[in-house]
């Protein structure tokens, strides 16, 4: 499964390594966009990132793509 998301927000501790990343469903701004949005309609996704390479790959507004599978 398929979903696509943005970020939200970008916050950064003052006594801690980790950065926490805000994730929103897409809902507009295009064609694609909106065929998401009408199979997501609502959600969250907070993660906390102590990988200084993973802390930089995010940037706020930027839409990605999560792709769901089952962990066997």
């Amino acid at each position: 499964m398929r979903a696509k998301f943005y970020v939200d927000s970008i916050t950064t501790f003052a006594h801690s390594p980790a950065t926490e990343v805000r994730l929103q469903p897409v809902m507009g701004g295009s064609e694609e966009n909106s065929k998401f949005w009408a199979m997501t309609p609502s959600g969250l996704l907070e993660m906390r990132l102590e990988n200084p390479e993973a802390q930089t790959f995010f940037k706020t507004g930027t839409e990605y793509y999560i792709d769901f599978s089952k962990a066997s």
